[in-house]
């Protein structure tokens, strides 16, 4: 990005944070993407872990233009959900410290722009458990061991740090996962690391000769075909039967981890 281009965003997220005043109501950075939103006067930001901040009328005003901006660039458009990053962008501008800030804010603006490639990685359902990892270029598949954890650790911070799927005791109780390294972040990186891996089983059974030998019938719908966790069926019946069963819950849905410059304080 143009040192100009990037010198008048700071400006702008510069002028928005100096309006800040700590603020009683409940932060909500996501719901800065509702226009709606950003203009209510309960309209708040995370500052830490005990305080929310707000802007003034002319903070929001710069708030929006340096965000519009930065959603223009095509950088940010292959990396970042469009709706999501109006909530990394409150969580910068929220958590900004008081006082001096703008070297703060270009440093994190950069970071922004240009992020390191991020590590998605999401448990699988119906895929028989096996030992050795496939590696298809940026994607992986296989079981979350000691080996998978490590290159987690290795890469950086996570969103999600102690999903059900990863605390495993035992080499029998380890979940099948697909790892997949990308630019995209956050919640891109997990959309594209779900299409990779339908990539990849839609072309393994392209070049299946013999599908009816493997028991392959049919892999229509999302009750038989591998995937990431979570099955289409009535999930009002399952929350009534994991009141008994906890371990239902797991096919409730399960978050995905994603190891990215946005997972952690910017």
């Amino acid at each position: 990005m143009k040192t100009e281009k990037l010198s008048t965003i700071v400006d702008s997220l510069e002028r928005a944070a100096a309006t800040r005043s700590f603020s009683s109501a409940e932060p909500w950075n996501y719901g800065w993407s509702v226009q709606g939103y950003r203009d209510s006067p309960q309209a708040a930001m995370t500052h830490d872990a005990h305080r929310a901040v707000s802007l003034d009328r002319s903070g929001v005003a710069a708030f929006e233009q340096a965000t519009n901006s930065l959603l223009r660039l095509p950088d940010i458009v292959a990396c970042y959900d469009g709706e999501e990053f109006w909530g990394i962008m409150a969580s910068l501008v929220g958590s900004l410290p008081i006082g001096d800030m703008r070297g703060e804010i270009e440093r994190r603006v950069t970071r922004l722009v240009s992020p390191p490639n991020s590590l998605a990685v999401l448990p699988l359902a119906n895929i028989a458990p096996f030992a050795t990892p496939i590696r298809l270029g940026p994607v992986t598949v296989g079981p979350f061991d000691v080996s998978m954890a490590g290159r987690l650790e290795a890469t950086g911070k996570a969103t999600n740090k102690n999903p059900w799927w990863a605390t495993a005791t035992s080499e029998n109780e380890l979940t099948t996962v697909v790892a997949y390294e990308s630019r995209a972040q956050s919640r891109l990186a997990l959309r594209e690391a779900e299409q990779a891996f339908d990539d990849v089983v839609a072309i393994a059974l392209a070049l299946e000769p013999d599908l009816d030998a493997m028991s392959l019938f049919s892999l229509r719908g999302d009750a038989h075909r591998p995937g990431t966790r979570g099955i289409a069926i009535d999930r009002a019946a399952l929350s009534r039967m994991a009141k008994s069963v906890p371990e239902i819950r797991r096919e409730l849905g399960a978050d995905g981890i994603v190891l990215a410059a946005s997972s952690a304080r910017l």
